[in-house]
């Protein structure tokens, strides 16, 4: 059987919001390790990885299983994302535009080494900034600027003297 890698909520979700990570089709106990990557907005590229070994089943479940060492240790389900790392030293992962998405690339290894062995498996998961329908509104009242940001549904009615109302 090949290996699945899934991520929940499948596809997208906002950045903070948790994600649950797990593969299935694995050799019993077999030792795999997870990669996770992205590139920011000037292309340059953050990872993380984490080695693990399956259960006797053959799936690993990160909020079940504790990470064996890689950029950290320990049960940590959300750890391939808060542990991400630049290539590049002293570079910081900054989001300069939320109307787009960082797209996090997560991919199962076979074995313990971050740089080698085989891929078994890969997905994509896009980790969004605004949740849909909200929109971003520029706003400029004299030295002051600001953005704000609407709810889906809400529209400002008036803006009297730098101030809005919604209807």
């Amino acid at each position: 059987m090949a290996a699945t890698l899934t991520v929940e909520p499948a596809g997208r979700c906002c950045w903070d919001e948790p994600v649950r990570i797990a593969v299935r089709g694995l050799a019993p106990e077999q030792p795999v390790t997870l990669r996770a990557s992205l590139r920011d907005e000037k292309g340059a590229r953050f990872r993380a990885h984490a080695r693990y070994r399956a259960d006797a089943a053959g799936h690993l479940d990160l909020a079940r299983a504790p990470a064996l060492g890689g950029s950290f240790a320990g049960l940590e389900p959300m750890g391939l994302l808060w542990a991400l790392e630049p290539d590049r030293p002293f570079w910081r992962l900054v989001k300069r535009d939320v109307q787009t998405p960082f797209v996090v690339e997560l991919e199962v290894l076979d074995g313990h080494e971050p740089d080698g062995g085989r891929l078994l498996a890969r997905a994509e998961h896009e980790r969004h900034f605004m949740s849909p329908g909200v929109r971003r509104v520029p706003v400029r009242a004299g030295r002051v600027r600001a953005t704000l940001f609407l709810p889906p549904g809400k529209e400002p009615r008036h803006r009297t003297s730098g101030h809005f109302s919604w209807s």
